[in-house]
C-alpha cells in the first residue's frame, strides 16, 4: 500500500509544482 501511494504521489507532486509555476506566470502577466 505504501509503495502504491508513493508511486501515485510522485506524478501528483509534479502536477502541483506545474500548477504553481503557471499561477506565478499568470500573476506576472
Amino acid at each position: 500500500m505504501n509503495r502504491l501511494l508513493t508511486a501515485t504521489n510522485r506524478p501528483w507532486n509534479s502536477v502541483l509544482m506545474y500548477t504553481r509555476i503557471t499561477q506565478r506566470l499568470v500573476m506576472a502577466l
